[in-house]
């Protein structure tokens, strides 16, 4: 027991320890290459402004077949024992009103996701340059745009694989919507998402570098136990980022607009530097 706890305790300490050396020098250089701030803001906004579009676009539009297929989805659900839960999903099939609100909404989604992944190549792609020009004094614009474009696309393809599985282990295997829930397997799915959000940092942080999805893969398992406090962090900063303006967004939209100029662009550039430079630091701690 002695043993385990002291095993615990050099782990905290090991990463409280990185945090301490790679979290002051994000910091110095943030503010050392803060020129580049404003292209952070104004590609961020085109980047919302974009994402807003798509939304007004392909989602709206679809809110009245999501609104029908909810009220299928209900009304079929109070005529079912709870042992016949998992029949739902073919039962919805057979029914030619969800059959046309499901193709309405699940193309709305197809095309939005389309259009969400081009937006995010284009923009996010370039908001990650200059955060790599920060760290990395030499870095190629094409090569860093390709390597980015290729990790989106094999995590947008995880991610998709990942909610299928879910919705087949549900027993939704004709409309791939996970509609009854296990708590054990929601449970795993989270996991999975914890693990893919972790590696896709990884990922991310070191295209400037030559590196495959192996040796991606390779440095997570690696510096696990100094990376991951750094990623943990990073995480907490994002949420905060893009959580705090939300809370203002519909009763005083001025300040939510203030509260992401100010603090949620700024922040969120401060945690690309902090895990790109984290990426080679921690080597040396």
């Amino acid at each position: 027991m002695f043993l385990k706890s002291e095993k615990n305790s050099k782990h905290y300490n090991t990463g409280k320890m990185i945090l301490t050396k790679t979290l002051p020098n994000a910091w110095n250089l943030f503010v050392k290459h803060k020129q580049y701030l404003i292209l952070f803001v104004l590609l961020d906004f085109v980047f919302l402004f974009f994402t807003a579009q798509a939304h007004l676009t392909y989602f709206i539009p679809t809110a009245d077949a999501a609104n029908r297929a909810g009220e299928i989805i209900t009304q079929e659900l109070q005529t079912l024992q709870m042992t016949d839960a998992y029949q739902l999903d073919a039962i919805l099939m057979q029914n030619s009103q969800f059959k046309q609100a499901y193709h309405d909404l699940l193309q709305g989604i197809i095309y939005f996701f389309i259009t969400m992944f081009i937006i995010w190549i284009v923009i996010r792609s370039a908001i990650w340059h200059i955060s790599y020009k920060i760290i990395h004094k030499k870095t190629n614009w094409k090569t860093n745009v390709l390597k980015f474009a290729l990790f989106s696309l094999f995590w947008f393809v995880v991610v998709a694989i990942v909610f299928v599985l879910y919705s087949i282990s549900t027993g939704s295997t004709a409309t791939l919507l996970p509609i009854v829930g296990n708590p054990l397997i929601s449970i795993l799915m989270i996991a999975l998402f914890v693990l893919i959000y972790y590696f896709s940092q990884i990922s991310f942080a070191l295209v400037p570098v030559q590196q495959s999805f192996n040796k991606t893969f390779a440095y997570g398992v690696k510096y696990a136990k100094k990376f991951v406090p750094v990623a943990l962090i990073n995480a907490i900063i994002v949420f905060l980022a893009l959580s705090l303006p939300l809370n203002w967004l519909q009763t005083y939209p001025i300040i939510s607009l203030a509260i992401i100029i100010i603090i949620s662009i700024p922040a969120l550039a401060f945690a690309r530097v902090h895990i790109i430079g984290a990426t080679e630091w921690v080597k040396k701690y």
